[in-house]
């Protein structure tokens, strides 16, 4: 398979898998011949087996070894999963080889392990495609003059079709009012992600004057500021304002305008709703902030001694959920539940003032666990382009199930528990 460099992040892993039909039976065989012996004897003879199994499974449907499993499964009798197949065992030809190819269809390298033309290439491209075009070149937007954003095009590189996918982005040197880009991006994704912040920085550079009113009276203003300091990156007055904005326009909720007839309608209505988006945003912010304030002062509190452990493992939670830019980077709707998440950290140490810490440490050493299968799983999707909401959910169900275990008192937005942890990993597209 030959593919243009910002093509690589749109292949699919799972397709990839099926080959073409021609081969899909031979595939089959060499997986059935690399499953276990126990579960292989009870499938012999194989060839007639992988015979059969080709002519009942449907070709390019989800992945060619979780549709081989199922069917095992209820061959022997017995849950069978996609790991049991040693794919390292795959002769060379069954695995597609793919490569990649430069704008101007010069060959950058070819591999058949997806995952390592993916690092290679994928994470080194600057999530843009390269494109002449004036239209997609575009710098210094102060609103929406540049006509539709289409969801999608094609373009041709060396008389290959690639799709290519319009974006605003907002350039991050810089908070100046005309601040906004356009540009083609290589994921549909990045795409709406990006678009959705250039779009509320759009209606708050129009309602500037409104929304720095609004941030400057919110109640206890001055000691939230003092507060905000302690975050990394955080700017009170740009991230609140901002905030308000993308909850007036009801950003996340609703689609994109992809016209400017659409833009203005959208406006229009989010002017109507600004003030109950004060309201939304003050409602979170302040005991957000507060329930920040509050932990931050836990982990000073027990920074060493029989807490050492517990300090260190709660400094780092807090830390990846208030990383650089997390007000306007967390969906809003997951936004609403860190307060909770932060008063788990005082009840934490409160907790382990009555002894406990043997099970403090083995709660920390299993949610470390399922963290680094998360960070895994995160890195290759981040390569590869992908957006699962299965990584995304699993991602709020660790931080839930690091609730139940520190403060159970505070319930759970979801039930939770290892078990329902396991579930969802499997869920995760690979």
């Amino acid at each position: 398979m030959v593919v243009p460099k910002e093509g690589l992040r749109q292949l699919e892993p799972a397709r990839l898998g099926w080959l073409v039909p021609g081969l899909v039976e031979q595939k089959i065989a060499a997986l059935l011949k690399s499953l276990p012996k126990d579960l292989r004897r009870q499938i012999v003879p194989v060839p007639d087996t992988a015979r059969e199994l080709a002519r009942q499974i449907e070709f390019g449907h989800g992945s060619l070894e979780e549709s081989i499993a199922r069917q095992v499964s209820q061959l022997v009798g017995r849950l069978v999963v996609p790991a049991d197949f040693n794919v390292e065992q795959l002769p060379t030809e069954l695995r597609m080889n793919i490569r990649v190819l430069d704008q101007d269809g010069s060959s950058l390298g070819e591999s058949r392990d997806i995952v390592e033309l993916r690092q290679n290439f994928g994470v080194k491209s600057a999530d843009t495609v390269v494109t002449t075009d004036p239209k997609w070149n575009r710098t210094g937007l102060a609103t929406w003059d540049f006509g539709d954003l289409p969801e999608s095009l094609e373009l041709d590189r060396g008389g290959i079709k690639v799709k290519a996918f319009p974006i605003l982005f907002v350039k991050t040197e810089t908070n100046e009012p005309h601040s906004v880009n356009i540009g083609l991006a290589d994921s549909l994704a990045k795409a709406v992600r990006e678009t959705r912040r250039a779009v509320t920085e759009f209606f708050h550079n129009a309602c500037r004057k409104e929304i720095r009113t609004q941030v400057q009276w919110l109640p206890h203003a001055d000691k939230l500021r003092v507060y905000a300091q302690a975050l990394s990156g955080f700017d009170f007055h740009h991230d609140v304002a901002r905030l308000m904005a993308a909850r007036a326009l009801q950003i996340e909720e609703l689609p994109l305008p992809r016209t400017a007839q659409q833009y203005e309608e959208r406006t229009e209505n989010a002017r109507a709703r600004l003030a109950v988006a004060v309201q939304e945003v003050t409602k979170l912010v302040v005991p957000l902030l507060d329930t920040f304030h509050h932990a931050r002062l836990a982990l000073e509190q027990n920074k060493s001694g029989r807490t050492e452990n517990a300090w260190r493992d709660a400094k780092e939670s807090l830390g990846r959920l208030v990383a650089p830019g997390f007000l306007l980077d967390i969906p809003w709707m997951q936004l609403r539940e860190f307060p909770r998440y932060f008063k788990a950290i005082p009840l934490r140490f409160e907790k382990l003032k009555s002894g406990g810490e043997a099970t403090d440490r083995a709660a920390t050493e299993e949610l470390a666990g399922y963290w680094g299968q998360y960070e895994t799983l995160w890195e290759l999707h981040q390569a590869a382009g992908i957006t699962d909401p299965e990584l995304f959910a699993l991602r709020w169900m660790i931080e839930e199930y690091r609730v139940s275990l520190f403060a159970q008192r505070l319930g759970t937005a979801q039930k939770v528990s290892a078990n329902r942890l396991d579930k969802q990993l499997e869920k995760v597209r690979r």
